[in-house]
């Protein structure tokens, strides 16, 4: 807390004692985090499971939300910060997020479709041979 006089690392003070407001700043205050497991492939069950048009429709929402983040990534910088300090480093991320957002819409108006899966080199190597 600022004004004590403690310093603090990591939600504990540097003596070790816990900080005052880390359990309303941290705990999750529903439950646990909603997660979606992917099998492990060569497994009937596993086959069966990703076959299951069920699991496809909730896994569609994590492919779009790991694809977005690759392209800001990759596209878009969004690895580092150019910037010190909380504001700035958030004003980076709101840029880059409007140039997606617009990136995406050209290519839509476009009509241009979306990218496909990469590849990686070793597998390029496996699909060559």
């Amino acid at each position: 807390m600022l004004g004590s006089g403690g310093r603090y690392e990591d939600g504990l003070m540097v003596d070790g004692s816990p900080c005052a407001s880390s359990a309303r700043s941290t705990a999750r205050r529903t439950g646990a985090w909603p997660t979606l497991t992917i099998p492990s492939t060569g497994t009937p069950t596993a086959s069966a499971t990703l076959t299951d048009p069920a699991w496809k429709e909730r896994y569609r929402v994590r492919d779009g939300v790991e694809g977005t983040l690759s392209q800001g990534a990759r596209a878009f910088g969004m690895r580092r910060s150019r910037y010190i300090g909380l504001a700035k480093t958030g004003l980076q991320e709101a840029c880059a997020a409007a140039g997606m957002d617009a990136l995406r819409a050209v290519r839509w108006l476009e009509g241009l479709p979306l990218a496909g899966t990469r590849v990686t080199r070793f597998a390029s190597l496996a699909q060559a041979a």
